[in-house]
């Protein structure tokens, strides 16, 4: 109701601004009030085998593709799976797929394009529930196979008005989508949360360089910034930076990871913001369940209505007092509805007082807030000693020459696992392995300091856009034999 009270008073503003055109909350409303079906959201960028695995896997009925993408031609990976479609009118097919609807400028065999299926008939005003599922989003799938997140229409308003009101947006806020929205972030904290709470959102093209984005900030006068680390650092970075007018920057959100103080520093300080959020949060919480004020770090608060605790991993034992760490649980009405047709994966995903575990490792600090220390999976033992990546790669951001660092554990004979550092140089800087180390010496304890040290331009990253400590591990064992 809140959507359409807001509809009636704004129907004839910008909901959405798309590089070539844009579009009223009103016609938005039209099209969101007839939807019943689920969306999957599927990469992008995803490859033959991928496609396969995400239709077989959702049961997928219509998919809508664009044009071509980077080196992604939709329609000739779709034909690769079915054959048939370049031969006939429409799709004959044995899979639970039998729609392809192309929004491309040019019809193609065994499609129906977006005008066709808009005067195909009369459409029914959807009837749903809260419970009913809204988005399938997959995970990263960065320990085996995707899994299928299916999350409730209430759980993704949940999280667009708790996200609203927690990062103190105002209706009028015009904020840029540069994330990819088949990710939770992209999806629910920016489109869903935008659309939900009538703000206006301006799209930019897919994979948009930095100069693009800072041109799109000051042509549509954008004041709310979402984005990653990454993000940031290459607007910062880029020669249009200080050429361009970008005063009307007020807020942004960084999704949580590994950041130094003096990062964030840098991005209020340079952008002038003023109010810096970090989020942090899951696929299965619908995005970010919890905050963090960039200017002055405390610890993470959860949402209103959720409910954070730390337990021992492995056994669920509740851990009593500060700065013990344990597996971060969360409940809240944004948690998931399950795992698509995985019952055994959805039933270990929680406790038995329905407690979702998270996988990742934290504590409660003395001012009652949450700090995430990172995944249990990544957690280093050397020697017997419990290493979390994190320490150490906070003290290599601290670095004035380090952009990026990832840390993980390799093979060892003696120790079992020893430390690897992975690092991405600022531009213009050169670092040697052997200044990396002795640079962490007197800052870490001895057996924290990492033994490896391998510099890269860039890291492999999972199909939602996360870096691969599994990929960059095999990396390193390949190359290391």
């Amino acid at each position: 109701m809140r959507f359409q009270e807001h509809v009636k008073r704004t129907h004839t503003r910008k909901s959405i601004h798309l590089p070539c055109a844009g579009i009223s909350f009103y016609t938005l409303e039209l099209s969101a009030k007839h939807r019943i079906y689920p969306i999957v959201a599927m990469n992008s960028g995803a490859y033959q085998d991928e496609v396969v695995y995400a239709l077989e896997k959702t049961g997928t009925e219509a998919i809508i593709i664009g044009d071509v993408f980077k080196y992604m031609d939709y329609y000739q990976t779709i034909c690769e799976v079915f054959p048939e479609l370049k031969t006939k009118k429409a799709l004959d097919s044995k899979r639970t797929l039998k729609h392809i609807i192309s929004i491309s400028t040019d019809k193609k065999p065994g499609t129906f394009t977006f005008r066709e299926l808009q005067s195909s008939g009369p459409v029914l005003d959807a009837q749903m529930k809260p419970d009913d599922p809204a988005v399938i989003i997959q995970s990263s799938g960065s320990t085996g196979e995707p899994k299928s997140v299916v999350l409730s229409h209430g759980n993704v308003v949940s999280a667009a008005y708790q996200s609203f009101s927690t990062m103190r947006l105002r209706h009028s806020n015009i904020v840029l989508a540069s994330l990819p929205l088949y990710h939770s972030f992209g999806y629910l904290c920016v489109e869903a949360n935008n659309t939900l709470n009538g703000l206006t959102t301006v799209f930019t093209s897919a994979s948009p360089k930095p100069s693009e984005i800072i041109e799109m900030i000051e042509r549509h006068r954008v004041t709310t910034l979402h984005g990653t680390p990454t993000t940031f650092f290459d607007i910062l970075c880029c020669p249009d930076f200080g050429q361009r007018n970008l005063s009307c920057v007020e807020n942004a959100t960084i999704g949580a990871t590994t950041l130094h103080p003096s990062v964030i520093e840098n991005v209020i300080n340079k952008l002038h913001l003023k109010e810096l959020m970090l989020g942090y949060g899951l696929t299965e919480t619908s995005g970010a369940c919890s905050y963090a004020d960039g200017k002055a770090f405390r610890g993470y608060a959860p949402f209103p209505g959720t409910k954070f605790r730390i337990a021992k991993a492995n056994n669920d034992v509740i851990v009593d007092g500060s700065g013990i760490q344990g597996e971060l649980q969360i409940r809240g009405p944004t948690l998931f509805l399950e795992y698509l047709n995985d019952e055994k994966k959805t039933r270990e995903a929680f406790t038995d007082d329905g407690w979702f575990r998270t996988g990742d490792l934290g504590y409660l600090n003395k001012h009652g807030l949450f700090e995430i220390c990172g995944r249990t999976s990544d957690l280093i033992i050397k020697g017997g000693v419990n290493i979390f990546p994190v320490e150490v790669e906070k003290v290599l951001l601290e670095h004035p020459a380090i952009a990026e660092a990832h840390v993980l554990g390799v093979f060892d004979e003696r120790f079992g696992e020893e430390i690897c550092a992975w690092i991405k140089l600022r531009p213009d800087t050169w670092l040697s392995a052997g200044s990396v180390i002795r640079y962490c010496a007197g800052k870490l304890q001895n057996i924290k300091i990492p033994k490896h040290v391998v510099f890269a331009s860039g890291f492999p990253r999972t199909n939602v856009g996360k870096v691969s400590k599994k990929l960059l591990r095999e990396a390193f064992e390949k190359h290391s034999v």
